[in-house]
């Protein structure tokens, strides 16, 4: 009467336990000799969005004898295990509307074990599926999205390492480490001679030891297929230059990658350390992720120079979507539509700049030059070529700027940014 657990469908493709809870200290009790005889205990929880329980304390897993459990595995009693959508040191986080897997080192659980088992607080709302005891630490099934990576494409395991592994809450990627020099993960030449776009997204951490310059670069055999514009100033290597501590999008055109290729592999110097995600061989030239976004869609394809300013879509928070951009020198520019400009009455899109962000200014630039605005969020710059909107460090503003004086004569629209700016935009419309 206080609680139920129902096998059923989640989705489509999924079948998961479907828990609810009406009283505290609920509970679903596992063998504990199950615990005793295994060194691990994973499963996948869910918590919907819509979930009348308060944020926290949304599952425990409780052992019994007390003091079997440690803040090490995320407790703080000694007593509880917690999954919960908030965060403190001793508490794993359970974020709302996504599924998570966790794994619990169940090695310290002795013979004495008398109870093993989950426990939940009354309002409880949760699906839990891939419950499992195991004696080897299992991988999660992490997959990372493209190409598919394994030991099997690093040149030397004794000094690199590769793991699929989760980066956040809601992205998987490769974290790899490399101690040698010119360390490589191989790719299929196949592939590469096959298609004309290679592209993958890297993570460098902002703490990561070396110069600020990213060590990592493409290298395709045989000698002489890459070319300056490829990144390449011997012919042999493609460099890649990223700013540290977010992702970066690189798309490399490898048309000249012919079938005599004998080689084609990401090259790590003596101390790299990064993360890479959807690698992948295309035809066509990729667009990045925009379709996630509300409103107009933007690409890499609308920035002025992708080397001094990116453009990502990411997740904002667990609900949101929206356009990740960073500059990195003044004037940078995210270009829009000019017949669109000219045609509609007014502009309007959701900003927000990001905590970290080295400054505030983020415009609007209209040409020709003195193209009139009215607009209470925004100052007109003395020139007339420029207004500027007043933001805040997390805090969304929505602001709707008069553009019914941009003529057909119109040839720029665009977001301009600041070296050091960090902000993020969604909702992007003409009307």
């Amino acid at each position: 009467k206080v609680m139920s657990a129902t096998a059923k469908a989640f989705d489509e493709n999924t079948n998961a336990y479907y828990i609810t809870a009406t009283d505290n200290s609920s509970k679903i009790f596992f063998d504990p000799a199950l615990a005793i005889a295994n060194n691990y205990f994973t499963f996948s929880a869910f918590v919907p969005v819509d979930s009348v329980r308060p944020l926290g304390d949304e599952m425990y897993l409780r052992v019994k004898p007390d003091g079997t459990m440690t803040e090490v595995q995320g407790c703080d009693d000694t007593k509880h295990i917690n999954f919960s959508s908030t965060t403190t040191k001793a508490i794993k986080k359970l974020p709302r509307g996504v599924w998570t897997t966790f794994t619990v080192d169940i090695s310290g659980v002795g013979a004495d074990c008398t109870e093993f088992a989950f426990m939940f607080h009354s309002d409880t709302t949760i699906w839990i599926k891939d419950i499992a005891f195991t004696m080897e630490k299992p991988n999660n099934g992490n997959s990372v999205n493209g190409i598919q990576l394994s030991t099997s494409n690093v040149q030397f395991t004794d000094s690199m390492t590769l793991e699929a592994k989760a980066f956040d809450d809601t992205i998987n990627a490769y974290y790899v480490t490399n101690s040698l020099d010119s360390g490589r993960i191989y790719l299929d030449t196949a592939q590469a001679a096959a298609n004309n776009y290679f592209t993958f997204k890297v993570f460098v951490p902002a703490e990561a030891e070396g110069e600020p310059k990213s060590k990592l670069a493409l290298r395709v055999k045989p000698n002489g297929t890459l070319t300056a514009e490829q990144g390449s100033t011997d012919g042999n290597y493609a460099w890649f230059d990223m700013a540290r501590g977010q992702w970066t999008t690189i798309t490399i055109d490898i048309t000249n990658v012919g079938s005599n290729c004998t080689e084609f592999s990401l090259v790590m110097m003596s101390g790299t350390r990064l993360w890479l995600r959807d690698l992948a061989f295309t035809m066509e030239k990729p667009v990045e992720d925009s379709g996630k976004v509300n409103g107009l869609q933007l690409s890499v394809d609308d920035l002025q120079d992708p080397s001094k300013v990116t453009l990502e879509a990411k997740a904002y928070d667990e609900n949101t979507m929206a356009y990740y951009i960073t500059s990195q020198v003044n004037s940078s520019k995210v270009y829009m539509d000019t017949a669109t400009a000219a045609a509609s009455t007014t502009f309007t899109f959701s900003v927000c700049l990001a905590e970290d962000t080295e400054t505030t200014s983020f415009g609007l630039r209209v040409k020709p030059d003195g193209t009139p605005f009215s607009s209470e969020q925004g100052v007109l710059s003395a020139d007339g070529k420029y207004i500027w909107f007043n933001l805040k460090k997390g805090e969304w503003l929505t602001i709707t700027v008069d553009i019914s004086q941009v003529g057909d004569n119109c040839t720029e629209f665009a977001f301009t940014t600041m070296a050091g700016l960090k902000v993020w935009v969604k909702d992007i419309a003409f009307s």
